[in-house]
């Protein structure tokens, strides 16, 4: 039987984050990687020099969960106390505030009101392939369908205990959760979500 020999020595090491680290994404031009923490900012990074090309602060909560849309363009961020932020661009609330916002990427000022939703810690987000949805997942039981369109909450998918992770089918139809109840859930997305939207058609 082949035995495993831990490997102890990691090629590279980023170092600037001052917290611990609790969520992580690569870009899809793979060259830079985003990194939330415990701190409460976001540190983008360059793969390939290891410098910090961009260090982002907006929650007032530890970063818990991280997502980057497919063109890179979008970054949705939840943290521990419910809220969910949408950040735009190319470069990249309390314990009682479980809200989203957004924020303006010329100036980094939060753009109209904030998003409402969430009552409790946000474990995970994904971005759908078109960049126009995102589903979050909470500790409050649920996941949630956001329109960044118009910052509409669109749906919601209630489970039996809280959700840990949440991601969607390749073609954009579904949603699959998974939490505390030991199994997988398979969700609809609202049929015409994708109406306007040539890139399932």
């Amino acid at each position: 039987m082949l035995q495993l020999i831990p490997s102890t020595t990691p090629l590279r090491t980023f170092e600037d984050q001052l917290d611990t680290i609790r969520a992580v994404a690569v870009f899809p031009d793979r060259r830079r990687m985003i990194t939330g923490s415990k701190d409460k900012t976001h540190r983008i990074w360059d793969l390939e020099t290891g410098v910090v090309l961009k260090k982002m602060e907006g929650h007032s909560r530890e970063v818990w969960a991280l997502g980057v849309s497919r063109d890179g363009q979008i970054i949705a961020s939840g943290d521990r106390g419910g809220e969910l932020i949408a950040w735009h661009g190319e470069t990249g609330g309390d314990e009682n505030d479980s809200t989203i916002r957004e924020w303006d990427p010329s100036n980094w000022q939060q753009v109209g009101h904030p998003w409402e939703g969430h009552t409790d810690d946000i474990n995970t987000i994904a971005i759908d392939l078109t960049g126009t949805l995102v589903a979050s997942a909470s500790y409050e039981m649920h996941v949630r369908l956001w329109r960044l369109t118009d910052r509409q909450n669109i749906a919601i998918f209630e489970h039996s205990s809280s959700v840990y992770t949440v991601t969607f089918s390749v073609d954009g139809r579904h949603i699959l959760s998974g939490g505390d109840d030991h199994k997988i859930s398979e969700w609809e997305v609202p049929k015409g979500v994708y109406a306007k939207a040539s890139f399932y058609s």
